[in-house]
């Protein structure tokens, strides 16, 4: 987060009295960060992985552009490359692996997997308009969702792409009408570091310094020194248990005494340095006349390696070289067998570069070349737009998950096993979260199947258990889902449905240290075939980990009529917002409406009933905003007023600030920064309008509310039940 103005939310809290009537009760607010957390390693960091959502891709919103925008900065394979190399020059500095993704385009921050969706990278990147920062990255954190790792850079900066030739000094190009030049790469590399967990410091001349002054291409021994702090020191061979860096010492594959061939073995490695070898050997399987040698690295990693296979007298029989990072799989076929006894097989880089470092798997087959795999590059480029570097890699938006992945078909090839209660698959906690406070999974479906998981809440008391549940395929199946408690007992939950098919559970005050089961089928008859996704989340003060989330907006809304509040934000910045409702009646609730105050126009709506939390992320420009809060009632008008209480997490990190433009009056001095680099706080301020509408439209005639230019648009219904549901309330139809 290289900033100038770190994020920072004023809140306008204080009412005036203004009439008799009026209810309004806010609390006044004590000084408050909302910062993204960093110093959270990803889970597994061993495999990490990258892509590039299509142009178009919701982003909250807006709508993503970085093909559009850095088409016109570079070359597309080229700032593609640069953006990888920024994540790998970190990962070759300890135990952290980049490998490059296909991305299927679904909206950044789909409910899915924290880690290894097989929809999209761990770490996506786009683009959107930002006010008053470079770019904004999410770091690993519990309450993010599918947004930690992602990086967006702003469409509004004038970025250039420098070639970083040694001995050749930054050529810095002069300003556009989008202001002063911005060297992409030292953007991307501080928001990698951002985005693998590193917080931002003040120290001049490093590549996570708060503040961009110049271009920096090169990480500084505190750079190395917080990555290795935080993931573990030096990077080491985990698949090598005995150095084999040369052909006496090389290692040699089992391919099991029953094999004969039928089944390819596979062995894991890894390239720790440049000069970095290692050796295999193997004794060819008898009555086989050839074998193919495979190198795969491509959706593994991002090394560019060399093969070479030998005899045991040492002659080369064959060799191969990766050229490219995109389409870095390597393969021989050795054939007469028999006139070479034992072969070794040599695997380092083609290089000299960050790009020759990283895992690897080598794969012996002997099966006949009908039933072996094709390798090619993986589609990564999810854009229908051709490209002419991007020949070999064309999106087909047509193409499902599965087809994507090359063409694996089901993801979970359960037939039946888990179809009653008490043959659940039982879900592991998810690594990196508190033990039961979240659990992510990947099932199927297929014809006449009935999934059944089962999860165990966490000891400590947790306010509600939230549970999502997504098709992955691109035609969705509608899921249908019920959930049930450790007795069998259906457990009386909100279901909320979304436009795309996937349900969404609430429940409140689960029972603490208990087993609970969720039921998934599919509505339609016959079965759609399909993958899905589910997530649980617990919300307990252990779940979040060390973040924590402000007040920012807390008080009484009266029954009848809408109050008024402001907050203003400095730096763009993803936000989520939690909301709850307390109110004397189960029918009640709570409306939030975010306007931006100087256009008067809608940002987001949220809404929620009481004692149900609803949570929400969204994108906020610098600016005031202002929040309308309304009391709702399940049959229309609420029927008594409703606390509530609206909390915010900042959980991305900004780079900034833009640079001087070195012809400008100040003569090109670096921006200073007014906070010395001390994080700002939420504060209240004075509220001019005394909590009524404060946007400054005509009188209304008699009778009429004042409204802004825009009604916010109408939420999910907070006490949506489905009647299917109520149908089989209380029941246990299977097992």
């Amino acid at each position: 987060m290289i900033t100038l103005l770190k994020r920072k939310i004023f809140m306008n809290t204080r009412t005036k009295k203004r009439a008799r009537d009026r209810k309004l009760r806010l609390e006044s607010l004590e000084r408050r960060e909302v910062l993204a957390t960093f110093g959270t390693a990803w889970p597994d960091a061993r495999s990490l992985t990258v892509s590039f959502p299509t142009d178009n891709t919701q982003v909250g919103a807006y709508q993503n552009t970085l093909r559009s925008v850095l088409d016109q900065v570079a070359d597309r394979q080229e700032w593609q490359e640069a953006v990888l190399r920024a994540f790998q020059t970190w990962a070759v500095e300890s135990n952290i692996n980049i490998g490059l993704a296909a991305d299927r385009g679904d909206n950044f921050g789909a409910v899915g997997l924290t880690q290894n969706d097989p929809r999209f990278g761990d770490l996506r990147i786009g683009a959107i308009p930002q006010t008053g920062v470079l770019a904004n990255a999410t770091p690993f954190q519990t309450n993010a969702g599918t947004w930690a790792g992602d990086v967006l850079i702003n469409t509004q900066v004038n970025f250039f792409l420098d070639k970083w030739e040694p001995g050749v000094p930054v050529q810095i190009p002069p300003a556009n009408d989008k202001g002063p030049a911005v060297e992409l790469f030292s953007v991307l590399l501080h928001e990698a570091g951002n985005a693998l967990g590193l917080a931002d410091v003040n120290r001049p001349g490093t590549v996570m310094h708060q503040n961009y002054l110049r271009p920096i291409g090169a990480l500084t021994t505190s750079d190395r020194a917080a990555i290795r702090s935080l993931y573990g020191g030096l990077r080491t061979d985990v698949f090598e248990t005995t150095a084999n860096n040369s052909r006496s010492t090389a290692t040699v594959i089992d391919q099991g005494p029953s094999n004969r061939g039928r089944i390819p073995v596979v062995r894991k490695g890894s390239l720790n340095t440049t000069r970095d070898v290692d050796f295999y050997r193997f004794t060819p399987v008898a009555n086989n006349e050839k074998v193919t040698i495979r190198l795969r690295a491509n959706g593994i990693s991002l090394v560019k390696s060399q093969l070479v296979v030998t005899d045991s007298r040492g002659n080369v029989i064959a060799d191969a070289k990766a050229d490219s990072i995109f389409a870095n799989d390597l393969e021989l076929e050795i054939g007469s067998l028999a006139d070479h006894g034992d072969l070794f097989v040599r695997v380092d880089g083609n290089g000299n570069d960050v790009f020759t470092i990283g895992d690897y798997e080598l794969e012996i087959d002997y099966r006949p070349e009908s039933q072996q795999p094709v390798l090619k590059p993986l589609v990564y480029d999810a854009d229908a737009v051709d490209d002419d570097d991007d020949d070999f890699t064309r999106y087909d938006p047509n193409q499902s998950v599965d087809e994507i992945f090359a063409k694996a078909g089901l993801i979970d090839r359960e037939r039946g096993t888990n179809d009653t209660r008490s043959t659940a698959t039982r879900l592991e906690s998810s690594l990196g979260f508190n033990q039961n406070t979240r659990y992510e999974s990947i099932g199927s479906l297929t014809n006449s199947d009935t999934d059944f998981l089962v999860f165990r809440s966490p000891s400590q008391a947790a306010s509600s258990m939230s549970i999502r549940i997504e098709s992955l395929g691109v035609s969705k199946a509608t899921i249908h889902a019920d959930v049930f408690d450790s007795a069998g007992r259906r457990v009386r939950a909100t279901a909320t449905p979304t436009a795309d098919g996937s349900v969404s559970f609430l429940i409140n005050a689960p029972t603490p240290n208990s087993d609970y089961y969720v039921r998934v089928r599919a509505k339609e008859q016959p079965v759609r075939t399909g993958n899905y996704v589910t997530t649980v989340d617990f919300a307990t003060s252990a779940s979040s980990g060390p973040e924590t989330r402000e007040k920012v907006a807390t008080g009484v809304a009266p029954r009848t009529q809408p109050t008024w509040s402001r907050f203003e934000v400095y730096k763009t910045q993803l936000f989520r917002f939690d909301l709850t409702a307390q109110a004397p009646t189960t029918g009640s609730g709570v409306r939030i409406t975010i306007y931006d105050a100087k256009r008067a126009t809608v940002v987001f709506s949220m809404a929620t009933a009481a004692l149900s939390p609803e949570v929400t992320f969204a994108w906020l420009q610098r600016g005031v905003y202002a929040v309308r809060i309304d009391a709702l009632g399940q049959s229309g008008i609420a029927t008594a007023p409703v606390r509530y209480t609206l909390s915010a997490t900042g959980i991305s990190d900004d780079q900034g600030p833009l640079p001087v433009d070195p012809t400008d009056p100040y003569g090109g001095q670096p921006p200073v920064d007014p906070y010395g680099g001390i994080d700002p706080h939420i504060s209240p301020i004075p509220d001019p309008y005394g909590g009524a509408n404060p946007f400054p439209f005509p009188d209304p005639a008699p009778g009429q509310p004042i409204l802004p230019a825009s009604d916010p648009p109408e939420p999910y219904d907070p006490w949506y039940i489905d009647p299917y549901y109520d149908y089989y309330y209380d029941t246990w139809p299977y097992g």
